[in-house]
């Protein structure tokens, strides 16, 4: 009796096991080869609006550039992102750094119903659409001094310009590998 749930176990979770011992692994092993100052990330980005993946290349020790492809309009479409940033220390210690910026986006959306976000209207389009705006953003980020992965909070402010024309604040939590 005791052997069938190990078995049911083992073969519900053998793919969330590998996958968490990769990543322990590769922890483990990066350990004291992490970079304090680092060229480019790569990693996750989870927001309201914009949740997908991310790309930072610094271009000196204050400034960078970072593109996001991210889902966009809740799961209607998708849609790409570019900041130009400015970094500077945080706290006084060189692995925390704010940074700000600003940069543009462009979306592409499917046809279906959508939920305003300002009046609970339920709206309805009927073809795809491609949507232009711009963005600030400004945040934290800590680069982890053990190993090669930064964390970061952030606020990014939007204006869309078409259809209709609105703005709207997306908060963030993304993680990256550095290299």
């Amino acid at each position: 009796m005791a052997i069938i749930p190990f078995i049911v176990l083992k073969k519900t979770t053998m793919k969330r096991i590998t996958l968490l011992a990769t990543i322990l692994s590769t922890l483990i092993y990066s350990i004291g080869e992490a970079q304090v100052d680092y060229k480019q990330s790569v990693g996750i980005r989870l927001g309201g609006d914009a949740n997908g993946l991310t790309y930072k290349y610094q271009k000196n020790s204050t400034t960078g550039i970072e593109g996001i492809l991210h889902s966009a309009s809740f799961g209607r479409g998708f849609g790409l992102t570019g900041l130009y940033e400015k970094n500077q220390t945080a706290f006084g210690r060189k692995e925390f750094q704010f940074y700000y910026g600003a940069g543009a986006h462009i979306g592409f959306y499917r046809s279906g119903f959508y939920k305003s976000r300002y009046n609970n209207t339920l709206y309805y389009y009927n073809s795809t659409s491609t949507q232009l705006g711009i963005d600030g953003i400004i945040g934290l980020q800590y680069h982890i001094p053990t190993i090669p992965f930064a964390i970061s909070l952030d606020i990014k402010p939007t204006i869309e310009f078409f259809s209709p024309i609105y703005s709207f604040i997306d908060g963030g939590f993304s993680i990256r590998y550095t290299f």
